[in-house]
């Protein structure tokens, strides 16, 4: 069940009748029963590892603010056991092939096999959420709760299946009473899910068959099609990714959750660094509070930094799954930025100044967007072989052929995507005057058009399979 299926209404319209009216504690039970139904929808034998992260993270936590020599130990029993049942089912396939062929080139034969499973849908997400629990325990930033308050923040189902990320910290302390719903609230909440279907069912779904066309086949396209597929790509992902960030986020603050945002306008960035600030936040600042600050960050010397940004890149890139292509787009990433900090470095040496004028400030952009659409490449292409077709065409552009036909389409989706930025935009001139809700709705009404005319199809979102 998704968000932009026909099945999810009947579903959603059910969960607020009786929301709305039970008392607040049996309605937290009523979360989580629904919860698990929902995750249940995707696959029922997979519930048992929800469950399980559930249970031995709530005892981990337990245990670890209750000992007083041997807090470390079952801290990493709490790690073992989620990040075990993590690489198993993400990475065990995937570590078995390589270390077959690693060990064939020493004639080496035994057959390492692991059967296949399909991927658990938001394995990644609620592992690293559960885990983040256990680790404020530990470092006291947080006390333990009780089990139906942290069951339910384990399998809250707006964000479960994909995120975004939330902190125990962040809310926990919004389930000691119901939060009223005000008109303000309201009105937002379903304002980010109409914005989350409009990107998702009119933007992503419609680009998607074009991209995949040209990344399934490249050699029967030409370079311009090479390119108009990689900025669609780009557009694509934002816009599915960030529309199940805009719907969760919506459903949460119906239901009285606030939800921190995970995307904060990313193809508006000035740096590389910048755009690790506003692209899939809820992960970014995860790897950066859990890992990347422990290992030292920047404050261990030029070498461990550029180490550290390049690891956790790394991380980064083989969260989204048992791929060398994302293993390559996350070290890429690393590297870039690594480059970006020894050159802000020479600039603060040479005690260069520059002037950031809305010209340069734009060509900051562009270039930006130009060097992460670029490495999407590694992140979409099936295979490097294809990957270095998609760079040549991107980096020359002199080899362009056009093509109107596939061109054309992609062309009105890449336009239509600006004109959908500038509407949302636009918004900001009206905060706090009269004509501010008149212009929430007229945008919605228009987005809200257009869903319906478009919604054809339930295709699942892209961060499903992560």
């Amino acid at each position: 069940m998704i968000f932009n299926s026909i099945e999810f209404l009947p579903f959603i319209i059910f969960f607020f009748i009786f929301f709305f009216i039970l008392p607040w504690k049996q309605n937290k039970i009523f979360i989580c029963v629904v919860s698990y139904f929902f995750y249940s929808s995707f696959n029922p034998s997979y519930l048992i590892l929800l469950i399980f992260s559930t249970f031995v993270d709530y005892f981990c936590a337990k245990k670890i603010f209750n000992s007083n020599k041997n807090k470390i130990n079952w801290l990493i029993l709490s790690l073992t056991a989620n990040l075990g049942v993590l690489f198993f089912f993400k990475y065990g396939k995937f570590f078995l092939e390589n270390l077959e062929n690693a060990l064939s080139i020493i004639n080496f034969t035994n057959s390492l096999s692991i059967p296949d499973f399909i991927l658990p849908v938001g394995i990644s997400f609620y592992t690293f959420q559960t885990l983040s629990y256990s680790i404020d325990v530990y470092r006291g930033k947080i006390r333990p709760t009780n089990f139906l308050d942290f069951t339910l923040f384990v399998s809250f189902f707006p964000q479960l299946v994909a995120g975004p990320i939330i902190r125990a910290k962040d809310f926990l302390p919004q389930l000691v009473r119901r939060t009223i719903l005000t008109v303000k609230r309201l009105n937002l909440g379903i304002f980010l899910i109409i914005c989350g279907l409009f990107k998702k069912i009119v933007i992503a779904d419609s680009t998607a068959p074009l991209v995949n066309d040209i990344f399934e086949n490249p050699h029967i396209f030409t370079s311009v099609d090479h390119t108009l597929a990689v900025l669609g790509f780009a557009i694509q992902i934002y816009c599915d990714f960030s529309g199940y960030s805009d719907i969760a986020i919506g459903l949460a603050l119906l239901m009285g959750f606030r939800i921190k945002k995970n995307f904060n306008y990313p193809y508006l960035s000035t740096s590389l660094r910048e755009f690790w600030k506003r692209w899939h936040i809820s992960l970014s600042s995860w790897i950066r509070d859990y890992v990347y600050i422990p290992l030292g960050g920047n404050r261990k010397g030029n070498i461990r930094h550029s180490f550290n940004l390049i690891f956790v890149m790394s991380l980064f890139g083989l969260w989204h799954g048992a791929s060398w292509m994302f293993l390559i787009w996350g070290v890429s990433h690393g590297i870039l930025l690594v480059l970006e900090n020894q050159f802000r470095k020479i600039i603060d040496f040479l005690n260069i100044k520059i002037k950031f004028s809305f010209f340069f400030s734009s060509l900051k952009i562009v270039f930006v967007f130009y060097i992460v659409s670029l490495n999407w490449i590694f992140f979409r292409a099936e295979s490097f072989d294809k990957s270095l077709i998609f760079l040549k065409s991107y980096s020359n552009f002199f080899q362009w052929k056009y093509n109107l036909v596939t061109n054309k389409m992609l062309l009105l989706t890449v336009i239509l995507f600006i004109l959908f930025g500038i509407l949302v935009h636009i918004k900001k001139s009206f905060i706090k005057t009269k004509i501010h809700n008149i212009f929430y709705s007229i945008v919605a009404a228009i987005m809200f058009f257009y869903i319906l005319i478009s919604w054809n199809s339930n295709n699942a979102f892209i961060y499903f399979q992560f």
